[in-house]
């Protein structure tokens, strides 16, 4: 029969094995992470009493056993409660219920009570946070953590309505669906997909595009439009002796706007081919290689912004992506979107050198030391964060890092904590700069967590447009007196409306550039109330082609402005003149604005002058 001393012991390595699980717990935490280091300190404070009654338990009686039994069930609690607190596929129904807080205490209170039936003075005593800042900490977490879904519920497509529940329920449903891939692929099952209803071949039509159509076919996708819709797709042939069991997972993800959209499988005769969203601009690396400089700072921003709200989303789902510019697509739109299925896309047994060295460039120094070692080490959260900065260090630069090394050199490098710079006097913000130097850390546990890079990247994004709006403001300023009525009008809203709801304007067309918006009115194809959107802002910013177009798209009745035709005609002609009184001059708004006159149309003045 076991003694009562073998049963203390048991218990005691109970205890000292769920504080090493804590830690762990702790150092993968994406949210909550100072509450967790409040239950912590609780840890390692009871590890510290069992290990001193260990030395010394011919001192204590055998009843003991039982209360160090109640101890480890309450220690139990809050590492499931740790759990469940820092990954947000878990803390979900902590959200709904409103009851992290509640939580917290009811077990603090546990620890508490059953410390002192131990009855146990310590030689050393642990300070533990006074419950007041306790309580400060506590609501700092659960603000960031809200703060955190808010912004995350961006990465929904905009027709979805309430976006946090939609999120919340779409991450729950597809989490089971991926564990059942995982498991499908590492016990070498298939999960047959020709069980999925496929697309109607005949209902596509292939494009020629010269950027891929002399590549093979295994190297590039083939680009198509559906007939009917006239939307473009990219099209890529696969082998059905592939695995595809995420099928089901990326077909969920249909209204995640940051993640490539995936629509099914279509059969041509033989030949099997898996259809996706077609991404105009090719991936990120070659978006930067054609572009250079010539991308705006404001651009950059926001497809990093872009990027983290993806990352964020297939990190919640608990899916791992290699993170590099060659797995980021950007659309027409420019929309920086994650593609789930690069295998897909690239043949894996073609052999790309540069490929190759990528795993060097966006590598943590950790890993290439596993490599070393003979370890090849599994990528984990502070792996990926590493290699996130590297990409955001990408896009900020808008050139290859580590271009002039070959791979030892980059492996070299790295490991004596060699990063690239940034440029001096770089107009990227400082925030930002710091950010990515934090990421890419060499020390891991002192890199930040995904979750803090995408409220970090979202506050730095909107902080720069919320400058944009106020240099412009500044720059148009006049005194009132002199301001025609559209630009009192323009003024009188920056002053007082709230700043969020112009950059949520903003937001709403995807930041193109006023560029971009006159080339999609030529192109004709774009919903004429979001491009109208796209000029009332930049016109709101002082930008003078946007007011022209702006004034143009009221004549033409497709403003949103709610109020009379004579007041529309009075805002478009003192848009028109305004523009046509500028030294750099504006023929059409001359011409257009002499026409509204001899029309009788716009300011009473002016009519009045003519006649």
């Amino acid at each position: 029969m076991t003694d009562i001393n073998t049963l203390i012991d048991e218990a005691i390595n109970h205890v000292n094995k769920t504080l090493y699980e804590v830690i762990v717990l702790y150092k993968d935490a994406q949210h909550n992470k100072n509450i967790t280091k409040i239950l912590l300190d609780r840890f390692f404070e009871a590890n510290t009493i069992v290990n001193i009654l260990r030395a010394n338990e011919e001192l204590f009686p055998s009843y003991y056993y039982t209360y160090l039994q109640r101890l480890i069930k309450v220690l139990l609690n809050m590492e499931n409660y740790i759990k469940e607190i820092t990954q947000y596929n878990t803390v979900i129904k902590f959200l709904k219920t409103k009851t992290i807080e509640k939580k917290f205490k009811d077990l603090c209170k546990d620890y508490d009570d059953n410390i002192k039936l131990l009855n146990f003075t310590l030689p050393i005593e642990f300070k533990f946070i006074n419950p007041q800042d306790e309580d400060k900490i506590l609501k700092e977490d659960i603000e960031e953590l809200l703060k955190f879904q808010q912004v995350l519920a961006e990465i929904m497509n905009e027709k979805v309505t309430d976006t946090n529940d939609k999120m919340n329920s779409l991450i729950e449903d597809v989490i089971p669906m991926h564990s059942l891939a995982t498991y499908a692929s590492l016990h070498n099952l298939n999960i047959n997909i020709l069980n999925e209803s496929p697309l109607p071949f005949e209902d596509y039509e292939r494009i020629d595009d010269e950027r891929i159509d002399n590549q093979p076919d295994n190297i590039r996708p083939r680009k198509y439009f559906h007939i009917k819709t006239r939307e473009l797709f990219a099209f890529k042939i696969i082998n059905i002796r592939d695995k595809l069991n995420q099928v089901p997972v990326f077909k969920k993800l249909k209204d995640c706007q940051n993640i490539i959209r995936f629509y099914g499988i279509t059969r041509d005769e033989n030949t099997l081919f898996v259809v996706i969203e077609w991404a105009e601009n090719k991936n990120l690396r070659e978006y930067i290689s054609d572009r250079g400089q010539d991308i705006e700072i404001r651009l950059r921003l926001k497809i990093a912004y872009d990027i983290a709200k993806g990352l964020n989303f297939i990190n919640s789902i608990k899916v791992h992506r290699e993170i590099c510019s060659k797995n980021v697509l950007i659309t027409g739109n420019n929309v920086a979107k994650i593609i789930m299925i690069s295998q897909l896309l690239y043949n894996c047994d073609h052999y790309d050198e540069n490929k190759y060295k990528d795993y060097f460039v966006y590598s943590a120094p950790e890993m290439l030391l596993g490599e070393i070692m003979g370890e090849r080490m599994k990528s984990n959260i502070r792996s990926e964060v590493y290699s996130f900065g590297i990409l955001l260090w990408e896009i900020a630069e808008c050139r290859i890092p580590y271009k002039q090394f070959d791979n030892m050199e980059i492996k070299k490098k790295v490991l004596n904590g060699y990063r690239e710079k940034f440029t001096i006097d770089t107009a990227i913000p400082e925030t930002y700069q710091t950010l990515v130097n934090n990421a890419v850390d060499q020390n891991s546990g002192r890199r930040p967590m995904f979750s803090k890079m995408l409220i970090d990247l979202h506050d730095i994004f909107k902080n720069y447009i919320s400058e944009q709006l106020t240099n412009s403001s500044n720059i148009e300023r006049s005194t009132p007196a002199t301001l025609p009525l559209v630009q009192r009008m323009t003024n009188n809203t920056i002053a007082t409306e709230d700043e969020s709801a112009i950059i949520h304007d903003l937001d709403s067309f995807n930041y193109m550039s006023i560029e971009r918006v006159i080339k999609e009115h030529n192109l004709n194809i774009m919903n004429k109330n979001i491009l109208y959107k796209c000029f009332d802002a930049y016109a709101n910013m002082g930008n003078p082609e946007a007011k022209y177009w702006k004034a143009y798209y009221i004549t033409e009745g497709w403003s949103d402005l709610k109020c009379s035709t004579d007041e529309k005609n009075k805002i478009a002609a003192q848009l028109f003149k305004e523009i046509a009184d500028r030294s750099d001059g504006f023929p059409d708004a001359q011409f257009r604005y002499s026409l509204m006159v001899m029309q009788g149309k716009g300011d009473s003045i002016h009519i009045a002058m003519r006649i």
